[in-house]
C-alpha cells in the first residue's frame, strides 16, 4: 500500500514550484522561524546583494504532526564567499535603467566595448539628454585623445547598464589637460587628438575648464 507521505515525496521533485528547503535540501524544523541570508546560514545572494530587509518571519509547521519523529536531519555548511553577491549586484546593475536623477556632470564610465581604456565623461545637460565625451587613455597606436562626442538619453549614458561608473583619478585629469593645453597652444588652435571636439562645436577652453573641475 502506497502511503500519502511516500506519494508526496516522489511527486514533488524538481517540478515543484516551491522554494528551496523541501526534501532535496532539508526541511525547516517545525516551530522554527525562517530567517533569510547568509548570516542565517542560507546561501541566498539575491537577498544579500539586493539590499532587501526581511519584514516577515514565518514559523514552520509540523508537516507530519507535532508528535511525529524526525526521519532525517540535514546540516548545511555555507561557504561565505563574496562572489555570488558580487555577481548578483552586477546583474542587478545591468538590469536597471538610469534616470536623470542618477546622473551628474563629471560622472565617468568605463566603456567596455572598446579596447584600451576608453572613458566616457558626462559633460553637459541638454534639452534632449546629456552630452558625453569619450577619451581613449590607452590607444592601440598614436597619442591618447578625445574619440567621440554624443548626445544621449539618461539610460544610454552608461551604455544601458553595461559600463561601470568609475572614479576620475588625478593621472587621468593630467593626461586630458595636457592634450587640451597642447592643442590650444598649437598654431592650428587644435590637434588630431581634439578634432572631434571642434567638429561638434565644443570650445577647447570650455572642455579644459570642465576637466579641471571634475
Amino acid at each position: 500500500m502506497i502511503k500519502l507521505r511516500n506519494l508526496l515525496e516522489s511527486t514533488l521533485g524538481s517540478h515543484y514550484p516551491g522554494d528551496a528547503g523541501e526534501k532535496e535540501t532539508g526541511y525547516l524544523r517545525g516551530g522554527k522561524t525562517r530567517h533569510l541570508g547568509i548570516k542565517a546560514g542560507k546561501p541566498e545572494p539575491w537577498f544579500e546583494g539586493g539590499g532587501y530587509e526581511q519584514m516577515d518571519f514565518p514559523v514552520a509547521d509540523f508537516i507530519y504532526g507535532k508528535a511525529a519523529p524526525e526521519d532525517m536531519v540535514v546540516k548545511k555548511k555555507v561557504i561565505r564567499a563574496i562572489e555570488p553577491v558580487t555577481k548578483f549586484n552586477e546583474n542587478l546593475h545591468k538590469a536597471s535603467k538610469l534616470t536623470d536623477a542618477d546622473i551628474k556632470i563629471g560622472d565617468a564610465y568605463h566603456v567596455k566595448s572598446h579596447q584600451g581604456q576608453m572613458i566616457e565623461f558626462v559633460y553637459k545637460k541638454t534639452s534632449y539628454g546629456w552630452i558625453t565625451v569619450e577619451y581613449q587613455f590607452k590607444p592601440q597606436y598614436g597619442d591618447p585623445g578625445f574619440m567621440s562626442v554624443a548626445n544621449t538619453r539618461a539610460d544610454g549614458v552608461d551604455g544601458w547598464g553595461k559600463n561601470k561608473k568609475i572614479k576620475v583619478t588625478s593621472q587621468m585629469k593630467k593626461h586630458m589637460v595636457k592634450t587640451l593645453q597642447d592643442a590650444i597652444k598649437s598654431k592650428y588652435k587644435g590637434s588630431e587628438e581634439t578634432s572631434v571636439l571642434l567638429r561638434n562645436n565644443l570650445r577647447l577652453s570650455n572642455v579644459l575648464s570642465f576637466i579641471k573641475r571634475i
